[in-house]
């Protein structure tokens, strides 16, 4: 290999808590304060590597890690990305002291199997929404990035990386979101209707509580798609009558909120 390798770049980061000889190994390390503790949790999440937490008498915080018997690659890593926004998809390799060879390069973007994004000896073939950063591909990293994300973009994403005679493929799912705008009206009567329009993917759930307790005279509809590939969907509560006014709330839950967001609507019985 000509000064690099096609390790993924995290895997020095790696090499440091489980050395060579030691894969499939226990080793015990210790966490200076809880920040050090947050970022190994996102390493060791990424990495897929076992861990216990453990924590003396003292406070002083330690991992007992279970090393891994190969270093992971970037296969199955999903991103999560909002509608309108800009992404960057992960492509790296490790390169030693030595720059690349563009010579012997070539750098394949595919996106469900159909090439995007094209880099070698012969020029650089890239599109208006998506590209790569040139000055970086002597660094190793071909980071696809993606702006103005789209729900069509979403899908499977792989990079090919050929470094003559040596190849590596690393597969990324894209996962689009697009959070639902949320409204609640008076249908009838002693009917509130809670509307969730304009969200992505289909998967979502409402619940109606009133004074604290879950509600569970209401229907919700089958979700509608609509021309722009987001959906639409509402839950109509039949609401026992009762004297004086009622606060009731509709709290949808989505995957594009890491908090089920809820509105209130007052209800006057008169």
């Amino acid at each position: 290999m000509r000064g690099s390798s096609l390790a993924p770049t995290l895997a020095p980061t790696l090499a440091n808590i489980c050395p060579a000889g030691n894969w499939g190994a226990a080793k015990l390390i210790h966490v200076p304060n809880m920040l050090s503790l947050g970022f190994l949790c996102l390493f060791l999440l990424h990495q897929s590597v076992s861990w216990i937490l453990q924590q003396n008498e003292t406070g002083r915080i330690r991992y007992n890690i279970f090393c891994p018997r190969y270093i992971p690659s970037l296969y199955g890593l999903k991103v999560y990305v909002l509608v309108g926004s800009h992404v960057l998809l992960p492509c790296m390799i490790s390169v030693d002291n030595a720059s690349l060879d563009l010579n012997y390069l070539a750098v394949i973007w595919f996106f469900q199997n159909k090439e995007i994004l094209r880099f070698d000896n012969k020029g650089f073939i890239s599109t208006s929404r998506r590209s790569f950063n040139q000055q970086e591909v002597d660094n190793g990293n071909f980071s696809l990035g993606l702006s103005n994300v789209r729900i069509s973009d979403e899908g499977v994403y792989t990079c090919v990386v050929v470094y003559s005679p040596e190849r590596e493929d690393r597969e990324i799912r894209l996962i689009v979101l697009d959070p639902p705008a949320i409204t609640i009206t008076q249908k009838q009567r002693n009917a509130l209707s809670c509307s969730a329009t304009g969200f992505y993917p289909k998967e979502i759930n409402i619940t109606w509580i009133s004074g604290g307790e879950v509600l569970s005279d209401h229907v919700l509809e089958k979700p509608q798609q609509g021309p722009d590939g987001t959906y639409s969907v509402s839950s109509t509560l039949t609401v026992p009558w009762a004297s004086g006014n009622k606060t009731f709330s509709c709290r949808v839950q989505h995957p594009s909120h890491p908090q089920a967001p809820q509105i209130d609507f007052l209800l006057e019985f008169t």
